[in-house]
């Protein structure tokens, strides 16, 4: 085993991977590469973001197929394949199985009568590993230099193992391998990780080093009889556009576009519900709160791999994202200038979901955004708004940033893990200083809330519409609801927040279950009391908030309700009288709170309160 031929690190790693405590058996991936062995779609390029186990997966490639000499360690490999799903040859059932048993049935069936057995695979191919990210070990070489030494060190071991000598000055690894073939008819499998690290780096290569680099990795590898197979991996995909043209005899496979491979590149929740029952200390229900919400693209929800393990190897629930690099390189995929960015960045922070029909991204967007880096932004954006939007929403799922429903055709943050870096990042971000005047806006409103000042409630409410006229917009489509979700954005670090989907017209309805739920407050904005405030025994507050069309006024009322008391306390300081009447004058037509309505709530939350003594309601 050397460095790049049957690659003694990828064994390492991968050993190690199976020796961990919370390992998962992903190996069913190799039956469907056998079927490509020697064909003519050979060549697969799967790009997911960082965390999603691309290096796991091109390890465990490296130890399975690799020859190794050496027959200790092949025997130890051949006992850990033997334990693993590959070794299966009937009735397999993946850990990643999907719903659809039919399609399950025929996957098997076709593995049988192909007759890709697991003894006449493993171990029966001298592997070439590539990882392109070593490249910044040689930052003083031009990437040429750097290719010329990787050649002759990959030269050099296969010469260790074939003894033929045909190691000459000048000579490229292509007909290196080449003059291998015809002499040996030898066939390699290619494991090339992080394919796309030069082009992840703008400022150490020009755009001619990214054409010689793709160039390198045509010749090398199309058409060539000496490649059995070809896994390449990064997070973007090679494309078919500008320069990357040479490498379209890869078959992508992206987060946008995959229905072969994704269940191989994260967890399932069936996975995870089996590792807590390993861990014993974590709960499923807190793991997948905080990481679920990724989707593939057939709409199954999954988890990333790296933040799950971290968790209950750590037996802590926490934000693991800061392992893979500095979250602030999402501001550079982020672009304010975009009309309208902005305001979908905020719905994006309160749980909604952007409507959008995704493009995709790869390496020819970086490639065009490296040419055009010195063309003024202002001019592109003027023209291309919508096309640099797409791109821009498209790159941040590539990134793993966002997810995409495709059956939907909308993206969002998947997870609370991510909510928390996309607020971290808001916050200092200067160009979005419209957040940070939400969330202190947002704190003063929950305080004021809280202890029941509805003068101060209204008024902060008022300046959020004035102040900001992009929010004024959504009363055309949405009336109240976006504006109490902007004025208590800064909530959800303290609650919960439940919408309610049946609200009616004009109205805002929403509930705050504190997430510390013995001591923490209730509140209710638009009253729900009857079905959802049981759920807390004590303090609950009740918030109903009008805006009137004409004068565009708003009016509140807050009242303290003790539900092992069943007593109502009205709000501490009930604004101006034009508040008050507001209140009790307000009109069908704008679905005001009034007291007939505060009559029918009680009664509903007094029959809901006989059923909770009963023991009929939870």
């Amino acid at each position: 085993m050397g460095i790049y031929v049957d690659s003694a690190i990828g064994y390492d790693e991968f050993e190690i991977l199976y020796q961990s405590e919370y390992f998962v058996d992903k190996s069913n991936i190799i039956r469907k590469f056998n079927k490509l062995l020697q064909k003519n779609k050979r060549y697969i390029c799967i790009s997911k973001p960082r965390r999603f186990g691309k290096s796991s997966i091109a390890n465990m490639i490296i130890a399975y197929y690799s020859k190794i000499n050496n027959e200790r360690d092949k025997e130890k490999l051949k006992k850990i394949f033997d334990n693993l799903n590959i070794s299966k040859e009937e009735n397999i059932e993946s850990e990643t199985i999907t719903n659809n048993t039919r399609d399950l049935e025929t996957e098997n069936t076709s593995f049988k009568k192909k007759k890709l057995s697991y003894e006449e695979t493993q171990g029966k191919y001298h592997t070439i590993y590539l990882n392109f990210s070593d490249i910044k070990d040689y930052e003083k070489l031009t990437l040429n230099e750097y290719l010329s030494i990787l050649d002759n060190e990959i030269m050099n071991e296969l010469d260790d193992i074939f003894k033929i000598h045909e190691i000459k000055e000048n000579i490229i690894l292509s007909k290196y391998l080449s003059n291998l073939y015809c002499k040996t008819k030898e066939k390699f499998i290619f494991v090339i990780d992080e394919w796309d690290y030069i082009f992840e780096e703008d400022i150490l290569f020009t755009a001619n080093d990214r054409n010689i680099y793709v160039s390198y990795l045509n010749d090398l590898l199309k058409d060539k009889p000496y490649v059995a197979f070809a896994y390449m991996t990064g997070i973007l995909t090679p494309a078919k556009g500008t320069t990357q043209s040479k490498l379209n005899f890869f078959t992508e496979y992206s987060m946008l576009e995959d229905n072969q491979y994704y269940e191989y590149f994260r967890f399932t929740e069936k996975e995870v519900h089996k590792l807590c029952l390993e861990n014993k200390k974590l709960n499923y229900g807190d793991l997948e709160k905080r990481y679920n919400g990724y989707l593939s693209n057939t709409g199954e929800k999954i988890f990333n791999p790296l933040s799950i393990t971290s968790a209950l190897m750590n037996n802590e629930i926490r934000n693991y994202w800061t392992k893979t690099g500095n979250f602030y390189e999402v501001k550079n995929h982020i672009n304010f200038n975009i009309n309208g960015v902005k305001e979908e960045f905020l719905k994006l922070i309160l749980h909604e979901k952007i409507k959008i029909k995704l493009r995709g991204y790869g390496a020819d967007n970086k490639h065009i955004r490296y040419k055009n880096k010195n063309i003024k932004r202002n001019d592109q954006e003027k023209n291309n708004n919508e096309e640099m939007k797409n791109e821009m929403y498209s790159s941040m799922v590539v990134y793993g940033f966002l997810t995409y429903d495709i059956k939907k055709e909308e993206v969002f943050i998947p997870n609370v893990e991510l909510f928390e870096k996309f607020d971290e990042v808001f916050k200092n971000n200067n160009d979005f200083g419209i957040y940070k005047d939400l969330i202190s806006n947002s704190k003063k409103i929950l305080e004021a809330t809280l202890s029941k000042d509805t003068k101060t409630v209204c008024d902060i409410i008022k300046n959020i519409q004035k102040k900001y006229s992009a929010l004024d917009n959504y009363y055309k489509h949405v009336s109240l609801s976006y504006v109490i979700q902007f004025a208590y954005i800064d909530a959800q670090s303290t609650h919960d927040i439940k919408k309610e989907t049946k609200a009616g017209k004009g109205k805002a309805d929403f509930i705050f279950y504190p997430k510390d739920k013995y001591n923490g407050t209730v509140i209710i904005i638009e009253l729900k009391v009857g079905e959802s405030a049981n759920r807390y025994q004590g303090k609950v507050l009740l918030v109903g908030i009008n805006f009137t069309k004409l004068n565009k006024e708003y009016s509140c009322i807050i009242e303290e309700y003790d539900e092992s008391k069943d007593i109502k306390i009205r709000n501490n300081n009930t604004g101006t009288d034009e508040d008050n009447n507001n209140i009790n004058n307000s009109n069908e037509d704008d679905d005001d709170y009034n007291s007939n309505n505060n009559k029918r709530k009680r009664k509903q939350n007094q029959k809901q309160n006989k059923k909770l003594k009963s023991g009929k309601v939870y």
